[in-house]
């Protein structure tokens, strides 16, 4: 595989589209640090996030089988959109199937520096986080009103403003409105 990594991502990603499983391998090897990372920000309570690693990796399988050069965008650009589509699209078909730890997934802050690189987490660590963003959402639920508290709930479930309005029978507006005191509430727990 030594000779595929002078290769520009573009030129590894031809090959592999034309059957070659080693240039495919390759391409799984420089992008498997993106996937984890873009992985590391959802959380799915009671889920495992080997999951969320899966789906990316089946969109970067994707990405690769679809990728145009001549539509002018880079492979890692493309490849990038297809790994957050196919973890977005896993999150709520799951959640759509009334799943409920999949109703409760939130995405974390990233846990790697600016430069990309991954820092190894203990199980210690992601059990802290995961009680971290349970007790956050417990203390944001405590600080809403009832009204909130519902707004919020349907919002879980990934619905959009007009949805939220229809099923508790009040105006877009007055949603809008929930939603920008949930979003100040939230920011004042986190000390923003």
């Amino acid at each position: 595989m030594e000779k595929y990594k002078v290769l520009r991502d573009e030129e590894i990603v031809r090959l592999a589209k034309n059957g070659d499983e080693e240039a495919l391998s390759e391409v799984f090897e420089r992008y498997k640090m993106v996937v984890r990372i873009k992985a590391k920000t959802y959380y799915i309570a009671g889920g495992d996030p080997d999951d969320i690693i899966q789906e990316g990796m089946i969109g970067l399988f994707q990405a690769v089988r679809d990728y145009e050069e001549h539509k002018g965008a880079t492979f890692n650009t493309f490849a990038q959109l297809c790994i957050d589509r196919q973890i977005m699209t896993a999150i709520k078909k799951a959640a759509s199937k009334k799943n409920s730890p999949l109703n409760t997934s939130v995405p974390i802050p990233e846990t790697e520096d600016r430069e990309g690189t991954e820092h190894a987490e203990s199980p210690e660590s992601i059990l802290v986080d995961r009680e971290n963003a349970e007790t956050m959402k417990t203390q944001l639920k405590d600080s809403l009103s009832s009204f909130e508290n519902r707004v919020f709930d349907i919002l879980l479930k990934d619905r959009n403003y007009a949805e939220i309005a229809e099923i508790m029978g009040v105006d877009k507006k007055s949603v809008d409105n929930a939603i920008q005191r949930i979003k100040r509430k939230m920011k004042m727990l986190q000390g923003e």
